[in-house]
């Protein structure tokens, strides 16, 4: 059996989603287990702003007695009506329950329905997503649908801390500029600002390793990964959870904020930069060191594999067609939807 994923996109700005299923493909690799990716509107293209030894499918070719389809939801429709029309074997992997409905395409409700129901396995990536899952296909079986974690590694790095405060104006560009906007007489004017928004995995991390505080723009994602990585490089997160964060967003090092309650937002981040002021070692406490540990621990290695282990034992348990048919799946049917993905 091989594990292959597909992507959506086919250009290099960062994505932690595209970032989380290199992870995975790579990982399985590691385990002993065939996986590749698949820019499958561009097979040739390679995501250069992280580090990855994935393997690459160069050809949108799949065999019908080996290959196990997994689809991001926003491409669920098409793929997943593809895979159902030439007995492709398929899983969907829900890494934003609030995407959902992007993959519907131009499907009726019921064939949209039906490509959920007919998945082998949903993949999901937080408790967040699961309850999406559960809530709109409320028929599929609990027990398929499992939560893979994305790896987070420990990005610290003995730098100099500035008094830098960080952010990523990716998802709520109007919100961080009215939130520096009215900040900057409220403030110390030693304070800096800085958006990481497209820059190098590397990059990010050195600028993550030197800021003091960063600011979480989060928008109904499914798991925001650059808070959780602004936090074990010893920054102060502040901001909004994009409710996938729930699960992690706790002080000390978690501060939430209710969408849109800017004024509150603010006098967070005063309150967080007089207490830095006040102490620049309180990064150094017993109760913020615990909760970066459980971080770590949460997100680490060995837990990522336990996943995947049983996304795989559950794969065996699919019974594949016998028949070496080769099918090639053609992107013309969602070029509109490459040229119009953000």
């Amino acid at each position: 059996m091989r594990i292959i994923y597909l992507l959506p996109t086919h250009n290099n700005k960062p994505s932690g989603g595209i970032k989380v299923i290199y992870q995975h493909a790579e990982m399985l690799n590691r385990m002993g287990i065939e996986a590749a990716v698949l820019h499958i509107y561009k097979p040739s293209f390679n995501c250069t702003w992280f580090e990855s030894n994935v393997v690459k499918k160069k050809s949108a070719v799949f065999n019908v007695s080996n290959d196990f389809l997994v689809i991001p939801e926003v491409l669920a429709g098409d793929i997943g009506s593809f895979c159902l029309k030439n007995n492709l074997k398929y899983g969907i992997f829900v890494q934003n329950g609030y995407l959902i409905q992007k993959g519907k395409n131009k499907k009726s409700d019921s064939d949209f329905f039906e490509i959920y129901n007919q998945a082998e396995i949903i993949l999901v990536i937080s408790e967040e997503t699961k309850k999406a899952v559960k809530f709109i296909f409320s028929s599929y079986e609990t027990k398929k649908i499992i939560k893979i974690r994305p790896y987070i590694k420990d990005l610290s790095k003995s730098l100099k801390k500035s008094f830098l405060i960080s952010f990523m104006s990716r998802k709520l560009n109007d919100h961080s500029k009215n939130i520096i906007f009215l900040l900057k007489n409220k403030i110390n004017t030693n304070w800096t600002f800085i958006d990481i928004n497209n820059y190098s995995e590397e990059q990010t991390i050195q600028i993550l390793n030197k800021s003091r505080i960063f600011l979480s723009f989060s928008n109904q994602e499914g798991l925001g990964l650059p808070p959780i990585e602004a936090a074990l490089c010893n920054n102060y997160v502040i901001g909004y959870t994009g409710k996938g964060g729930d699960e992690y967003f706790k002080l000390p090092l978690f501060n939430k904020v209710e969408y849109g309650d800017i004024f509150k937002f603010i006098n967070k981040i005063k309150s967080t930069c007089k207490l830095i002021e006040n102490d620049l070692n309180s990064f150094k406490k017993d109760d913020v060191k615990l909760q970066k540990n459980k971080l770590l621990a949460f997100y680490s290695s060995f837990e990522v594999e336990k996943d995947l282990t049983n996304f795989y034992n559950l794969l065996k348990l699919i019974k594949f067609p016998k028949n070496k048919t080769k099918i090639k799946f053609s992107s013309n049917l969602i070029l509109n939807f490459f040229y119009n993905y953000n």
